[in-house]
């Protein structure tokens, strides 16, 4: 056994350190807020888009963070360190498709994904719009970024996370990791 790993784990188990800090009310308020103001200019959509957008990029890395954790729990004592973030910054198309391939199936995760490539498409379509300022697309790409938005919130808020954890706290209970490292100490 690899105790340094193991410690590791049971730590992130224990302080519930797997768990992403909770910005999303923080954040979902500030896209709130940004929202209203930001409605009635095409800068202010723009930016409203770009951080609805980035929301969701930290969420699907925090979905996939959560899967890994489970899985390394759910994989104990075999050691399994995915290369995942490894101090490189990917885009948002690489996370999804990571979350998407490479991490456990749990409730709205195909919705979840489902509704970031919506929002991630529609964000390149307005960046793309920018140097020829067409109010047009990025007007009604911002009306279709809101809906898809407040689609992936719901689905990370009421579905992957909650899932995610009662996996995680269902492994935490049918499998006794302190008993485990003490016996191999």
């Amino acid at each position: 056994m690899n105790k340094n790993y193991d410690r590791q784990l049971l730590d992130k188990l224990k302080n519930k350190s797997w768990v992403p800090k909770d910005f999303t009310k923080d954040f979902v308020e500030l896209s709130e807020k940004i929202d209203e103001e930001g409605a009635q200019t095409v800068s202010g959509k723009i930016a409203t888009v770009f951080i609805q957008h980035q929301i969701l990029h930290q969420f699907t890395i925090d979905l996939a963070k959560a899967s890994i954790f489970y899985m390394q729990g759910e994989l104990w004592p075999v050691k399994f360190s995915p290369s995942f973030d490894k101090g490189k910054e990917e885009m948002t198309d690489w996370y999804i498709k990571y979350l998407k391939s490479n991490c456990i199936d749990f409730a709205g995760k195909e919705d979840f994904i489902r509704e970031v490539i919506a929002v991630n498409r529609l964000r390149n379509k307005i960046a793309h719009n920018l140097a020829s300022k067409n109010e047009v697309v990025i007007n009604e790409s911002y009306l279709e970024v809101r809906t898809h938005f407040q689609s992936a919130v719901n689905s990370y808020i009421e579905n992957c996370m909650k899932d995610l954890s009662n996996n995680i706290r269902d492994l935490s209970k049918r499998v006794n990791f302190d008993e485990i490292i003490s016996n191999n100490s």
